[in-house]
């Protein structure tokens, strides 16, 4: 399921901000980062990489190009497009986890570097301060590599150049469970995001083995309530 982790949204009044879209729910159904999780399910876990000298470490590897039962993540800013947007950044201003990040397309033979790192050298590891850089607005997928399993949490903000000056979003913090136990520890706990746990009184989760697969929301006696199973998918049920 195609998943737009990084997607760009233009506001009425000439901004930009950045959110979650997905097609596992719904098509296009538009998240808050920091009331999702992102899934990495056990059964991507590779040791090829290893041998890969860009890499040198074995792990969890999500393909560029879409595989059955595995999420497909990717950044989309083609809205920018209404804003008379050229050049795109997505800027990563933490990053958190245990383990490390590597970005990059095509496959093992013949490793592109997506990433520049803050002096704008070609990078294949994510750090703080790294950026996705687009020429013009544009909706891409690429390979992504976890070290290690765990959970991961990238705050990330969006600019746009357009012929009025650069637009930049508030940044946004997207988590990620690498690995069947985090997964399963996630679906019990808060992600600690900005709009969730017990000062917000409610909490969402939405999974599918490596998509979204649960909703879930506190009721006002402080339980909580399963979504209703729809096929292979959760969806929640209606609150009043």
């Amino acid at each position: 399921y195609k998943r737009q982790l990084f997607n760009i949204a233009a506001g009425a009044d000439g901004s930009i901000s950045l959110n979650l879209k997905e097609d596992a729910t719904g098509t296009g159904v538009e998240r808050a980062p920091e009331e999702t999780v992102v899934g990495v399910v056990e059964k991507t876990f590779t040791t090829k990489s290893a041998v890969v000298p860009q890499l040198g470490t074995p792990g969890f590897l999500l393909d560029q190009v879409q595989q059955y039962g595995i999420v497909w993540p990717g950044w989309d800013s083609g809205a920018a497009r209404q804003l008379g947007g050229t050049a795109v950044r997505f800027v990563v201003e933490q990053l958190e986890g245990p383990g490390k990040v590597f970005l990059w397309e095509t496959n093992f033979a013949t490793l592109n570097p997506i990433l520049r790192d803050a002096a704008g050298a070609p990078s294949f590891q994510m750090v703080p301060g790294s950026v996705i850089a687009q020429s013009e607005p544009a909706h891409q997928h690429a390979n992504w590599l976890f070290s290690a399993p765990g959970t991961y949490r990238m705050t990330v903000r969006a600019e746009v150049d357009t012929p009025g000056g650069t637009l930049t979003s508030s940044a946004r913090t997207y988590t990620w469970a690498v690995g069947d136990a985090a997964i399963a520890a996630a679906q019990g706990h808060d992600n600690g995001g900005p709009g969730s746990g017990s000062d917000s009184g409610e909490r969402r989760r939405r999974w599918r083995a490596g998509r979204f697969i649960y909703s879930g929301r506190r009721n006002r006696t402080g339980s909580w309530r399963r979504g209703k199973r729809c096929g292979s998918e959760w969806h929640p049920d209606r609150w009043s």
